[in-house]
This record gives C-alpha cells, sequence and structure tokens, in this order.
C-alpha cells in the first residue's frame, strides 16, 4: 500500500485503502479527504466492523503530525464530531497557508527588488561588478541590502559600501 499514490489508495475505495490513506496523510487537507470517505464507507455499510473508534485514534495520530505547523484543539472521542472539527479547521488551515504563501511572496519580491535596485546603483556608481561581489549581493539578507543602499550614495568606492566595519557582513 505504501508504493500506491494518495490518488491510487483513493480509487480502492475500501476501507484498507482509508486507513493507509489516514496512516500517511500528505497534507491536511488529505486527512480530511480520507475523513470523508471513511465517513461515506461507514453510511453505506452500516453493518460493517465495529472500528470507529479506531479511525478516530488513526484520525488523531494523523492531525498530530500537522500540529507543529496548525494549532490543533482536542480531538473528539466521536469519530463524526472529529469529521466536523476537522473540516472547520482545515479550512482555517488552508486560509492560514494562503496568508503565509502571499506574504512569503510579497517578501521575496521586495528583497528582489532591493538587490535589482542595489545592483544598478552599484554599477552605475562603480562599473562593471565582479560575479563575487555580485553573488554577495545575492545572497545577502533585506536589512543589509537596505544598509548598502544607504553606504552606496556617500561611498567613495566599493570597499566603503562592503567594508565589515560599515554594516554586519
Amino acid at each position: 500500500m505504501r508504493n500506491l499514490t494518495d490518488e491510487e489508495l483513493k480509487a480502492l475505495q475500501s476501507l484498507t485503502a482509508i486507513f493507509f490513506r489516514l496512516e500517511h496523510p500528505v497534507s491536511p487537507e488529505s486527512v480530511l479527504d480520507a475523513s470523508r470517505d471513511l465517513m461515506a464507507w461507514f453510511a453505506k455499510h452500516p453493518d460493517g466492523p465495529p472500528v470507529k473508534r479506531l479511525f478516530r485514534e488513526l484520525l488523531a495520530t494523523g492531525l498530530e503530525r500537522f500540529k507543529k505547523y496548525h494549532p490543533l484543539p482536542p480531538i473528539p472521542e466521536d469519530l463524526e464530531e472529529v469529521m466536523i472539527m476537522l473540516a472547520t479547521h482545515v479550512e482555517k488551515w488552508e486560509k492560514n497557508i494562503e496568508q503565509r504563501s502571499e506574504r512569503k511572496g510579497r517578501l521575496d519580491g521586495e528583497r528582489n527588488e532591493a538587490i535589482k535596485i542595489l545592483l544598478r546603483q552599484l554599477t552605475r556608481r562603480f562599473g562593471t561588478l565582479s560575479t563575487s561581489l555580485q553573488e554577495k549581493v545575492n545572497a545577502a539578507d533585506t536589512e543589509t541590502l537596505e544598509l548598502w543602499s544607504d553606504l552606496v550614495l556617500d561611498a567613495r568606492s566599493l570597499e566603503d559600501v562592503f567594508d565589515s566595519n560599515n554594516n554586519m557582513n
């Protein structure tokens, strides 16, 4: 079963396949999807094996894996209540992930723009830059880029900008 993808396991539509999907979740959304399939399976097989408690424990264990990335409330004792809680929190988690991704994208964009501006300023002021200096600028954090951008205004040479006495690097 471990050799099958989540989609291949889903296509099997068996209790065992659902078990494996819950045991090895790839994301909070995959836990929710598998748990929905589990509830559908129980609805189609009301006289099926009495394993709801086992699946509740499996869901709880699967969710614990994501606890360090997303806040997790106490897991209810009833499988159906776990499903409701999971649906509510996965939606919140998705929004959180989306907001973090947008923020990271925005910060990356700002950093890339700062690199571009600094390289342009340095080249205009001091001429062609060495590859190692370009790499140093590209590797710098935003705070350092801002410092160098300020220093380039008064610098008489590249050394004045990148001198370790003037900045953090």
